[in-house]
């Protein structure tokens, strides 16, 4: 796990009501993407092409991809994206998002 001692970490933690199949298919598919991080989302070869809503664009690639448990990218600014999903019993998902920046 990622040390929030680092000042070029953020971490964000949310609870969602959804089970973590469902959270990881927003985050791991081209539809989930476009419906929850995106406008458009293709993806090929482990490489996500992202267009969001002002017409930036963006190639990501997929560093660790763990079916309903964590996703980890490359995103913007030379930074990793790292997404953990844990169940919490009740049928929601407990999610950590951890930005590094490592360039």
């Amino acid at each position: 796990m990622l040390s929030n001692r680092d000042k070029k970490l953020i971490v964000w933690r949310v609870h969602l009501r959804s089970t973590p199949d469902i959270v990881y298919k927003m985050l791991s598919t081209d539809e989930g993407r476009a419906k929850f991080w995106a406008s458009k989302s293709a993806e090929k070869n482990e490489i996500v092409e992202f267009t969001f809503p002002d017409g930036l664009k963006l190639s990501s690639r997929i560093i660790d991809n763990q079916p309903s448990s964590r996703f980890v990218v490359e995103y913007f600014g030379g930074s990793i994206v790292t997404v953990e999903l844990e169940n919490d019993r009740r049928g929601g998902t407990d999610l950590t998002l951890a930005a590094q920046k490592v360039r």
